[in-house]
């Protein structure tokens, strides 16, 4: 099942000409398998919550730009799947197991956040793959993606990119739990 969501993500990207350098996340079994959250009350915890909630992020970032009307050339549909796939990947370093196998918070998470993870995994891997402006562009859709500096963006979504996807995560997120209200 879990090998479903990683093959629409890899669909997608091959369809927009993403660079396969940067979808190394859908062959690895950490992505594949790791929790979107830590803790049982937040958005896609357990097993396989992160790539689940990632492809849900692409797919409503997508259906939302067609039904909005938004034209975007191939390179800003390759900006949504880049966005898509790494604006939650620093949640490999959030989350682990604990001694009695429930996912919990790590020391890397207390530190840092997973959003100042994501934009340096994404900082690192796109480093001489894509133009300054591709990487800078989506690396803004990273950092912006909670929306609000009070729900733990440190910066507010001034592009569409960011808001389509801040918008998609809000909605992945809260529509996987409809009992909580959860930003981000």
């Amino acid at each position: 099942m879990l090998s479903i969501y990683a093959n629409v993500i890899r669909s997608r990207g091959a369809d927009f000409g993403c660079d396969p350098r940067l979808l190394h996340y859908l062959d690895d079994n950490r992505f594949l398998s790791w929790s979107g959250s830590g803790t049982p009350d937040h958005h896609h915890y357990g097993t396989g919550g992160l790539v689940q909630h990632t492809c849900e992020v692409l797919t409503i970032s997508l259906e939302s730009a067609r039904l909005v009307g938004l034209n975007f050339a191939e390179n800003a549909k390759q900006a949504i799947v880049y966005a898509s796939l790494y604006h939650d990947i620093g949640k490999l370093w959030s989350y682990e197991l604990d001694v009695l196998g429930r996912w919990a918070y790590s020391r890397t998470n207390k530190e840092q956040g997973h959003i100042a993870r994501s934009y340096h995994e994404w900082m690192k891997d796109s480093a001489g793959v894509l133009s300054d402006y591709m990487i800078e562009h989506v690396a803004h859709a990273i950092l912006a993606h909670h929306g609000f500096k009070d729900w733990g963006s440190p910066v507010t979504p001034k592009t569409r990119l960011a808001w389509l996807i801040h918008s998609a995560d809000y909605m992945s997120a809260n529509l996987s739990n409809p009992l909580e209200t959860h930003h981000g």
